[in-house]
């Protein structure tokens, strides 16, 4: 374990002294959740153990909601419970709303547990910027296992295969990252592994007189009987990516 020097640097120590000049691998010793894929200067981090107050939620299930909770945690004593419902199309959505960065490339992560009767889980950028929302979002298909980018006309193109183990443990880390500038998707990271989305365009929809900012978005979708549900915990936005 590496050490620091003492208060007063001009006192010497009779046993080896390491510097430690990474800050990031600092931070992670100290506790704090970004500990996993570390690029990029963090601008909002919540582990919600504040509580959910940052946060809106859209209902569209039976019976959806979005709660605090204490069951599963990936850091800390707190997640964010995310129940879909039932319905047509069960889903429940949560959001928070961030000024926009001074930056091109933005990343948004959370680590994920996927519980029961989960169909689909999305991560998602909706920036204002001019007159238009851009929609970036990625999303994890838990029937048939794909991998699928919102392209712009709408619709949402596999570009991986992958198997995420549901039901409780373990948590699952996600993070996008896109160019706010160009409107185009940048990379897609799940756990070790990472998918590059360069040159694909974000779907544009008309935004006449809203001012700019952006959402960032956690959906969890169930089927018309079973209601799904996920645990979310430790949600980072960033700026300066590479």
């Amino acid at each position: 374990m590496p050490r620091g020097l003492p208060d007063c640097s001009n006192v010497v120590k009779e046993a080896p002294v390491f510097g430690l000049a990474d800050m990031a691998e600092l931070a992670a010793r100290l506790g704090s959740p970004v500990n996993f894929t570390r690029y990029g200067d963090v601008f909002m981090l919540d582990d919600f153990e504040a509580g959910l107050q940052a946060w809106d939620a859209n209902l569209y299930g039976v019976g959806s909601s979005v709660r605090p909770s204490g069951t599963f945690t990936r850091s800390h004593g707190v997640s964010m419970h995310m129940i879909g419902g039932t319905g047509a199309d069960p889903y429940v959505k949560a959001w928070r709303g961030l000024p926009l960065p001074n930056s091109s490339k933005v990343g948004f992560s959370y680590a994920i547990m996927l519980g029961a009767n989960l169909y689909k889980f999305r991560i998602g950028f909706v920036p204002t910027i001019g007159n238009l929302n851009y929609h970036f979002y990625v999303e994890y298909d838990h029937v048939d296992k794909k991998l699928r980018y919102k392209d712009d006309e709408g619709v949402y193109q596999p570009f991986a295969d992958i198997d995420l183990r549901a039901n409780n443990w373990p948590f699952h880390l996600v993070k996008l990252v896109v160019n706010f500038t160009t409107h185009e998707y940048e990379r897609f990271l799940v756990n070790h592994r990472g998918y590059s989305l360069a040159g694909h365009l974000a779907e544009a929809t008309g935004a006449a007189g809203q001012p700019e900012y952006f959402q960032a978005v956690i959906e969890v979708h169930g089927t018309a009987l079973l209601s799904a549900d996920a645990y979310i915990d430790d949600a980072v936005a960033t700026q300066n990516e590479f």
